[in-house]
């Protein structure tokens, strides 16, 4: 199936991601302290990393229904009502994340190509997570809002 291929890509960038930032703060911090040299990139570098971690995550918590939930509300509803009560908000943050990836697509388009400060890179190479995952999130939210439904279950 095509979002466990994109699952197990989002979680192997994922993880060369957190590989990646730690060398480069490894590195930093070996720079600075032991050869009394500071690398003017690293902390840019670590910081766009972390950004693209942050939203890849989002979407994987996403996948795996992990993001913050409030169920006080739900709990209290019966078996069909809450089922109904998800679908509806499934698709209403799909509809979020379409929104929030369209117009974040269109800042990149206006302040991507711009260079970081300390790296000759174009800037919309880190900030392309937002649009990229926010998309993806909209894609998690809106399976989870159509996938078929558990059987049914006793209140």
């Amino acid at each position: 199936m095509i979002l466990r291929l994109i699952d197990r890509i989002a979680d192997t960038v994922l993880a060369l991601l957190l590989a990646g930032t730690v060398i480069v703060l490894g590195l930093a911090v070996w720079f600075r302290y032991v050869l009394n040299v500071s690398l003017g990139w690293s902390d840019e570098v670590a910081a766009y990393t972390l950004v693209w971690m942050i939203f890849l995550g989002s979407y994987a918590c996403a996948r795996k229904g992990l993001h913050l939930d409030f169920p006080f509300l739900s709990e209290r509803l019966p078996a069909r009502f809450r089922r109904i009560l998800d679908r509806a908000l499934q698709a209403a943050l799909s509809a979020y994340c379409l929104f929030v990836a369209w117009q974040s697509w269109k800042v990149l388009t206006v302040i991507g190509h711009s260079s970081l400060r300390s790296v000759d890179m174009p800037r919309g190479v880190f900030l392309s997570a937002l649009p990229v995952s926010f998309a993806l999130m909209a894609v998690a939210f809106l399976w989870n809002a159509l996938r078929p439904a558990a059987p049914d279950q006793t209140d």
